[in-house]
């Protein structure tokens, strides 16, 4: 398993790739991602780990 960190997490692009590889690389991959916002306004937190 790949551990891929992903910045800046609150940006529509960072949903956009954490979307995509969840959606197809979900066995590969464990997505860790950090914003400097609060949790609540990170709309990729669904997808990370």
């Amino acid at each position: 398993m790949i551990k891929l960190l992903l910045l800046t997490c609150g940006t529509n692009a960072c949903y956009h790739i954490a979307k995509t590889i969840k959606k197809h690389f979900a066995d590969d991959f464990y997505i860790i991602g950090c914003d400097i916002n609060k949790e609540w306004l990170i709309p990729t937190k669904s997808y990370l780990d």
